[in-house]
């Protein structure tokens, strides 16, 4: 090679069934850089969960309009989780750049140095912040496995729901139900409802029971090793 490494202007990532996407040039060369100098890739690393705001989330967590990135789950003895980033904040701004998609703050967050303070804005309940935090190199995080249901719930918006040991689970979605539509699916872990944490079906009853007639409904599941927001409106 010549001590010249080339890039493709696509990479195709091998565990998601040849999706391609773009490589910014600044990204590729600090790439080229490591890998000239260390020969080795290291990538920044935040230690949170995220997915994108559709028009529902986005009116949910008091934004006029579809941006930033959700936090679903913030891992412990991480830069998040020091910086005092917590579940539930919408990311609008990682060092300075806005954050207009989940794509581009992962492109921010892996491109940025390591080691220095970097400012974050956030959006919690209402209220912007601006937290600094000091990204690391990524680092592999173990995967939680859930465990088999042991007692059941009476449907919800066509859910039915099961206390187990991992705690409570979907158990069954009603085929062209609210829920079903809205993409809630069999043996997701409810994590909170309308941001109340739900650890008991008592605590899902009384969820239910706070619920006020067409107040829209904000489910935290956990699928797999993914943490997500789902809206979906309420009974009438």
């Amino acid at each position: 090679m010549n001590g010249t490494l080339a890039f493709d202007s696509k990479a195709i990532v091998a565990s998601g069934q040849g999706i391609g996407f773009a490589i910014p040039i600044n990204l590729a060369r600090q790439i080229a850089d490591q890998l000239i100098s260390t020969g080795e890739v290291t990538r920044g690393w935040l230690g949170v969960s995220i997915q994108p705001l559709d028009s529902e989330l986005a009116k949910s967590f008091g934004l006029d309009r579809v941006t930033g990135a959700l936090v679903t789950r913030v891992l412990p003895e991480t830069p998040a989780e020091r910086a005092g980033i917590k579940r539930g904040d919408v990311l609008l701004s990682f060092n300075g750049k806005p954050v207009r998609s989940v794509k581009e703050l992962q492109l921010l967050v892996a491109s940025s140095a390591l080691e220095e303070k970097l400012p974050v804005d956030v959006l919690r309940e209402g209220t912007r912040l601006t937290l600094d935090v000091v990204i690391v190199a990524r680092e592999k995080q173990a995967v939680s496995v859930a465990q088999a249901p042991e007692a059941a719930s009476t449907p919800w918006l066509g859910m039915s729901f099961a206390e187990s040991v991992d705690g409570i689970l979907v158990a069954e979605v009603a085929a062209d139900s609210v829920a079903a539509q809205a993409g809630v699916q069999p043996e997701d872990r409810v994590l909170a409802i309308n941001r109340q944490p739900i650890e008991t079906l008592d605590d899902v009853a009384r969820a239910r029971q706070r619920i006020r007639s067409k107040e829209s409904l904000l489910l935290l599941l956990q699928r797999g090793d993914a943490h997500l927001y789902i809206a979906l409106p309420a009974e009438e």
